[in-house]
């Protein structure tokens, strides 16, 4: 086939694929934008030093559901259902969210609130194990956990 014929046919192929790309780039914004409005209400909550009611955590939920639905790969969205869960003070549910995001991606800050949802669950044991896993990936963080987290140094 000679190089005019297919011009026609790779563009339109182009154009769609482009056309695609800026849908998945539009759904990962959107999805993006709810996170963010989560992590938000999350600041707010813990700031304020009150836990999240029930209506308060399924309001965030939905819209991380929300977010998964456009986006499901977005990490942080694992990692809010977990911390939207510990807020609720709902140390068993915060630990499976926490859980499912680090089969997707080890990070410093998910051990940290996984030690958390543990030290809620009453289970010592297990959040020390996940903070020496948080404070082996970034050890400057035993230092900014000092004033806020209590764990022992067993």
């Amino acid at each position: 086939m000679s190089p005019q014929k297919l011009f026609w046919p790779l563009l339109l192929f182009l154009l769609a694929a482009l056309g695609l790309v800026t849908v998945n780039a539009s759904q990962s914004l959107q999805a993006s934008v709810l996170t963010g409005t989560v992590e938000k209400a999350i600041d707010e909550m813990t700031a304020s030093g009150r836990r999240g009611s029930s209506g308060w955590s399924a309001h965030q939920l939905r819209l991380l559901d929300r977010a998964a639905s456009l986006d499901p790969a977005l990490i942080n969205i694992r990692v809010n259902r977990g911390l939207v869960q510990l807020v609720a003070q709902k140390p068993q549910a915060a630990i499976r969210a926490l859980e499912q995001a680090l089969e997707h991606e080890e990070r410093a800050e998910i051990y940290a609130n996984l030690g958390q949802a543990h030290n809620l669950a009453g289970d010592r044991k297990k959040a020390n194990e996940a903070f020496q896993k948080a404070f082996a990936l970034d050890p400057g963080l035993r230092r900014k956990l000092r004033k806020h987290v209590a764990y022992s140094q067993e």
